[in-house]
């Protein structure tokens, strides 16, 4: 895409995206999380049964291209594996400046229980400039047992401490995305649910509600067709963050948040298609470029492309 104008209060907000905690390791962390595909409740487990799902996302931040996250999903019997690459940098600067380059893997391994995921192994990893760092969970059960960062720095005080009760039914944030593409008797109902998520540092919850549908064509959408069901989507910090932080304030204020959640045919489910994420100033936005499903009997489905 070519640009005539640097717009400096663009770079300056996106340079601290990739260098503070709640919009660097945790925005295109959650944006990943947000953006992982996985399509399981009890009719549709028999239709997906031994599949290959994967697809990618262009990530866009006030209208410039920062980047895309590529996404793979292998659904075998009543196990899953997922995992995620996120690449995004800055426009014309983050070849001088490499703080302005964020790169992010993601690889998760569960089971299906009572068609509800029980992950039992997560990792995550990102580099960005000289930062860098991971997050190893186990789970037993619906519980997290084990949690291993590196760097493993000490949270100061100023942190809402994180109790063991914090991390009974929590999910880690791939795994988390399998309650939302459950379908629901109705529009309002497919919204209608609260995501408990721990990230290996904060635990939040991300509630949904629903607020409209409406209709995309290939033009406006990048290359679906169909209706979309746009989620409301409310961030609610529990523990692992600094309550007087202005990025805290203003994502719990946040009234804005959407995720537009398209339906796939012939199934009970939905594809999280698009994300809407607005910022102090300006908007980041990820929305589906490329989808595919392989089926066992080896069809290919392709949604987007």
């Amino acid at each position: 895409m070519a640009i005539s104008y640097i717009d400096t209060a663009s770079i300056d907000t996106a340079s601290q995206l990739f260098n503070r905690p709640v919009f660097t390791k945790n925005w295109p962390f959650v944006m990943a999380a947000l953006l992982s595909i996985a399509f399981w409740n009890a009719p549709a487990h028999a239709q997906l049964k031994d599949s290959k799902i994967s697809g990618t996302y262009m990530v866009k931040y006030n209208g410039l291209q920062l980047g895309k996250l590529h996404f793979n999903s292998t659904i075998k019997g009543r196990t899953y594996k997922m995992d995620s690459s996120t690449r995004l940098a800055v426009p014309l600067l983050s070849s001088l400046f490499n703080s302005l380059n964020w790169r992010g893997i993601t690889r998760v391994t569960g089971s299906i229980r009572n068609a509800q995921p029980r992950p039992s192994n997560y990792h995550f990893a990102f580099r960005s400039g000289k930062k860098s760092g991971t997050v190893d969970m186990q789970f037993s059960g619906r519980n997290i047992t084990h949690v291993s960062r590196i760097p493993n720095k000490p949270l100061s005080t100023a942190y809402v401490p994180v109790a063991k009760a914090h991390l009974r039914g929590a999910m880690d944030p791939m795994s988390a995305l399998m309650l939302i593409s459950r379908k629901g008797r109705s529009h309002r109902s497919a919204c209608a649910r609260t995501i408990p998520i721990y990230d290996g540092k904060q635990r939040f919850n991300l509630k949904l509600s629903y607020k409209r549908s409406v209709r995309v064509n290939r033009h406006q959408s990048g290359g679906y067709s169909g209706p979309v069901i746009i989620c409301r989507v409310k961030y609610q910090p529990i523990s692992g963050y600094k309550a007087h932080k202005k990025d805290i304030k203003f994502m719990i204020k946040n009234r804005n948040i959407e995720m537009w959640l398209m339906p796939l045919p012939k199934s009970r489910n939905y594809a999280p298609y698009r994300f809407i994420l607005p910022l102090p100033i300006g908007t980041a936005d990820a929305y589906l470029i490329r989808f595919n499903i392989r089926t066992g009997r080896g069809r290919q489905i392709a949604l987007v492309r």
